[in-house]
C-alpha cells in the first residue's frame, strides 16, 4: 500500500511543527523518500524500512544533526547502506552513512 500525498503532507506538517520528532514510513511502498523530508531538521527518528527504496539522500540525511535513528532494513534493492548493515539496526545505518560522507565516498547525486 502506498501512502497518499495528503497523508505524507500531514505527517510532515506534524514533524515540522515540532509535534513529533519521529517519522514512520515503514511498509508504505515508497521507491523514493517524500519531498520535504530534508526540511525536517528536528527529526530524530526516521523509519523507512520495508519499502522499495533504491537509494537514500545520504548527504541530506547525514546533514540532519538531530537524526539519531534511521531504520532502513527490508529495502532489498537499497545500495547504501548495504543490507548487512541495514539489518544491524537503525543506529548502525546512520553511523555507516555518516562514515561514508566523512570519508568523501558518498554519491552526492
Amino acid at each position: 500500500h502506498n501512502i497518499s500525498a495528503t497523508e505524507r503532507s500531514k505527517v510532515c506538517d506534524l514533524v515540522s511543527a515540532g509535534v513529533s520528532t519521529t517519522l514512520d514510513l515503514k511498509g508504505c511502498g515508497l521507491s523514493v523518500l517524500p519531498e520535504g523530508v530534508e526540511l525536517l531538521t528536528q527529526l530524530t527518528e526516521l523509519d523507512v524500512s520495508n519499502n522499495k527504496l533504491l537509494r537514500l539522500p545520504i548527504q541530506t540525511l547525514c546533514g540532519n544533526t538531530s537524526l539519531v535513528r534511521l531504520a532502513c532494513g527490508g529495502n532489498i534493492q537499497l545500495v547504501s547502506p548495504p543490507p548487512e548493515i541495514a539489518m544491524q539496526g537503525p543506529e548502525h545505518c546512520l553511523d555507516f552513512l555518516r562514515e561514508v560522507v566523512q570519508s568523501g565516498q558518498a554519491n552526492t547525486n
